[in-house]
């Protein structure tokens, strides 16, 4: 069942995507505004209350009508109440076509369309809230700052959109809780990250407690999920560099730093993944033998006792912009949009092989 509902949802998510405008797309942003309005007053009691509002409730009320599914219809109830939920909570198509059109601006010289485009998507009127962390934007993924913003958010939105919501669905599918463990990723994500984005845009919608509250929990539930995420990328990518990218990322963390947090993990695997060589905080050129091109690696974005989400990344607004110091004595273009596709068949590759191992494990379970 788990396997026949992810696949039923990938489909229609690909005949007919859920546009950000829909009112169903519209729901939590809205339940989760609500939330911060009523509930939060400022004390760190208050802001636990908001929390469980806006994100448990949701969750319980998944639960307690995939219940009544299941009595009323039986295991076909249970199917059709997993396919709904998956379809509002998973799919590429809710931002894939956003970069997209990146690379097609790119790819035609565009630049000031290219640049448009990214901010308007990272400032949320493309139906998600929130630019990068500042930490990972400040240096990435290739030597073009719009193509780099582009590639990297288009990574984290796969995670928060498909892997993330994959991981805990089937976690807590043998509970038959599967479409909440959904729910509970979905609105655990879009609450700390609308939160955050409102706030730094100097709007009340939460108060510090709420934030931190938001922010830590959030930390909790993407930890593992962020880590099988970069660990996927690793197997259906280039292994070693993956791996490599990923403990230097970790060794980064401990020189009396805060930990960066998920994000700079998952974006190290899947720079690795793609062959992309990352050092720990500069410009450096490739090895001799090297075919592809150097690319940065994410700095320490965070001090000691700093938020899980450092500040927001402030949208690249001057034409004359250039790749920090080092960059521009490396080989390579500018813009490379060979990147773009680079990174959809790491993310596809990636769906592939969920889906190849619920496969395997719904034959085991048929079969044994």
């Amino acid at each position: 069942m788990i396997f026949a509902a992810i696949a039923i949802a990938f489909l229609l998510d690909q005949i007919r995507p859920v546009e950000s405008g829909h009112a169903a797309a519209m729901l939590p942003r809205r339940w989760i505004g609500a939330a911060a309005r009523h509930v939060d007053a400022g004390g760190r009691l208050y802001a636990w209350l908001a929390w469980a509002l806006a994100v448990i409730a949701p969750v319980l009320a998944a639960g307690l009508i995939g219940w009544l599914c299941i009595r009323v219809a039986g295991w076909f109830g249970q199917l059709a109440w997993a396919v709904a939920v998956l379809y509002l909570t998973l799919g590429f198509r809710q931002f894939s076509h956003h970069g997209t059109a990146i690379r097609d601006a790119l790819a035609a010289g565009d630049r000031d369309k290219a640049r448009t485009l990214l901010a308007r998507w990272q400032n949320g009127e493309a139906g998600y809230p929130g630019p990068l962390p500042e930490g990972l934007a400040e240096r990435g993924f290739t030597r073009d700052p719009i193509a780099r913003g582009a590639i990297a958010y288009a990574v984290l939105l796969a995670h928060r959109w498909v892997f993330g919501v994959l991981f805990w669905f089937c976690l807590l599918a043998p509970l038959g809780l599967a479409p909440a463990g959904a729910v509970l990723y979905r609105y655990a994500a879009f609450a700390a990250d609308y939160w955050r984005y409102k706030t730094g845009k100097g709007e009340p919608a939460a108060s510090p407690a709420l934030l931190a509250v938001a922010q830590a929990v959030w930390h909790v539930i993407d930890w593992l999920p962020a880590r099988v995420t970069a660990l996927a990328f690793a197997v259906v990518g280039n292994f070693e560099d993956a791996i490599a990218a990923w403990r230097q990322r970790q060794a980064g963390d401990t020189d009396g730093g805060a930990n960066e947090g998920n994000d700079a993990i998952l974006l190290a695997a899947a720079a690795g993944a793609l062959g992309i060589r990352l050092d720990d905080g500069g410009a450096v050129a490739p090895p001799p033998d090297a075919d592809r091109p150097a690319v940065l690696a994410y700095p320490e974005a965070a001090q000691a006792g700093a938020d899980v989400y450092p500040p927001d990344w402030e949208t690249v607004t001057s034409p004359d912009e250039v790749a920090p110091a080092g960059v521009a004595d490396m080989p390579g273009p500018d813009i490379d949009v060979r990147y773009f596709a680079q990174v959809a068949g790491l993310l596809w590759r990636g769906v592939a092989l969920w889906l190849l191992l619920l496969l395997l494990l719904t034959l085991g379970h048929v079969l044994g």
